[in-house]
């Protein structure tokens, strides 16, 4: 959809069929829009629209992943964050030559992925929450880190919450 500034007009038609999950959107400095979602096969999908229809840009990320986030360096590649379902791992990937590549993942205990962004020096940027022990306990804690270098680097303390924080959001 596009607001013209009176009203929502569909563009290229539908982009999916049937029941999606947890879509996310992402512009080009050019207005192109991106949509990261998990179709109904569990399959991870990321489309672009390219002036007439919504073309497949990979498909190729599976398996049992939740939290798809996706998001644009100062190049407009996409980036497309996301969590696997026993939340016990933070991916992240960088569309390269129509392929996904996938950066050093985050694996330590139950993590929610809230926030994927790119700075300025084109470095992915998380937060997440992560629980101490199961998913249902009460205390989590937030944390940001950077990707630097093959590194995740913590952006400040490792927990930056003393209270709970459950889907914290960052901006630049």
């Amino acid at each position: 959809m596009k607001y013209d500034g009176t009203n929502w007009l569909n563009i290229g038609g539908y982009i999916f069929s049937g029941n999606v999950n947890q879509m996310s959107i992402a512009i080009t400095k050019t207005d192109t829009p991106y949509v990261a979602y998990i179709n109904t096969t569990g399959t991870l999908t990321v489309k672009k629209y390219n002036g007439t229809d919504w073309a497949i840009v990979d498909d190729s990320i599976s398996g049992h992943i939740v939290d798809p986030l996706i998001a644009l360096d100062k190049a407009d590649i996409p980036y497309i964050g996301y969590t696997n379902t026993n939340y016990d791992s933070v991916y992240v990937e960088k569309l390269e030559q129509a392929h996904w590549h996938q950066l050093k993942p985050i694996s330590k205990s139950r993590y929610t992925l809230s926030s994927l962004i790119i700075d300025n020096t084109n470095r992915p940027i998380i937060s997440y929450s992560s629980r101490l022990s199961s998913l249902t306990q009460s205390n989590n804690s937030f944390s940001v880190r950077r990707y630097n270098d093959s590194i995740w680097e913590y952006i400040g303390p490792v927990s930056i919450t003393t209270g709970d924080a459950i889907t914290p959001c960052l901006s630049i």
